[in-house]
């Protein structure tokens, strides 16, 4: 498994209901992203995740994909904002990914989100239909369908596709 689902998948805690004993998984939040940070500018009105050594522009707006979100913490009682990483990682329909060297694109066709299937306690990482869209005579035509986890997914847009699929 690569380092960024390694990361995702220490943030389940497999823990006991202290009324009936019975163990389950629970997410939790971490401040350690999968991205070296995130960053908005308040002047511009953007904002950056800082990822630009991923294989496919996964911008700003992916950041509830990625599980990222921007969360009240404590400290001695004092209030504070913190980005915070969990692992429920959900790209959904009709997401558009496109690579950096513009010659390939990903297009969700079906998504199911990684989740805790409560009747069983297991997790269960989702899937990702996708397309495949390579870019000829300066349009994108479909080269493939493949199916993976969303954690798999994930590792495509960090280090990008198989050999298999170009």
């Amino acid at each position: 498994m690569f380092a960024e689902a390694q990361h995702l998948d220490k943030l389940w805690k497999l823990v006991t209901n202290k009324e009936t004993g019975e163990k389950y998984y629970r997410a939790d939040k971490s401040t350690k992203l999968i991205v070296s940070s995130v960053t908005f500018d308040e002047h511009q009105k953007n904002g950056h995740l800082n990822n630009d050594h991923w294989t496919f522009c996964v911008g700003y707006a992916f950041r509830d994909a990625l599980g990222l979100s921007f969360d009240q913490r404590r400290k001695s009682k004092v209030p504070y904002m913190v980005w915070t990483q969990s692992p429920y990682i959900y790209f959904k329909e009709g997401d558009l990914l496109i690579s950096k060297c513009g010659n390939y694109s990903l297009q969700v066709k079906m998504a199911n989100a990684v989740r805790r299937v409560k009747d069983t306690n297991l997790i269960d990482y989702g899937l990702v239909d996708f397309s495949v869209l390579k870019k000829t005579e300066g349009k994108y035509r479909h080269r493939a369908m493949k199916t993976m986890t969303q954690y798999e997914f994930l590792q495509v847009l960090i280090y990008g596709l198989p050999d298999s699929l170009l």
